[in-house]
């Protein structure tokens, strides 16, 4: 676990993460990815003795990508009926990233929980609003063999 102000993050989150760009390490950044979180650790140092600060922690990350960043575009799946703009698709791509990226949470549910919730939430704008942050996740990019599997539960997919 990893706690900064009033969030703690755990492996087997979904997170934002800020990425390398103008504004990057105040949190305004534009350019920023989802994720799930795989591993925290703090590194240690040979001079941890004489250290007075703990060095910051580092999170493995699984991306999980947009379908306009599948290359070739011929392999992207096509596009949910519904709400494409909200869907991600879960990668076997993983990266070590600082800690101190970690923009905030996110959901990600499977394509027909995700529709029943904004079905549900069509009257209402505090439960739209709550919806900001939750995708849904139909798929799976393996990078090496370029092939894109239809995905089950979100509970089974997220906690391999």
């Amino acid at each position: 676990r990893y706690a900064r102000a009033e969030t703690t993050f755990a492996v087997g989150d979904c997170v934002m993460v800020e990425l390398d760009g103008p504004d990057a390490g105040n949190g305004r950044s534009l350019r920023h990815a989802a994720a799930q979180v795989l591993q925290i650790w703090w590194p240690t140092s040979p001079d941890a003795a004489d250290d007075d600060e703990p060095d910051e922690p580092w999170v493995e990350v699984r991306w999980l990508y947009a379908s306009e960043e599948i290359a070739p575009a011929k392999r992207r799946p096509a596009p949910a009926p519904r709400y494409a703009e909200r869907e991600v698709v879960e990668t076997d791509h993983v990266d070590e990233v600082p800690a101190s990226s970690l923009m905030g949470k996110v959901t990600v549910v499977d394509y027909d929980a995700y529709v029943a919730a904004r079905q549900a939430a069509d009257d209402d704008r505090e439960r739209r609003r709550e919806l900001r942050d939750t995708f849904f996740c139909r798929y799976v990019w393996r990078l090496g063999s370029r092939t894109l599997v239809q995905t089950g539960p979100a509970e089974r997919r997220l906690h391999r």
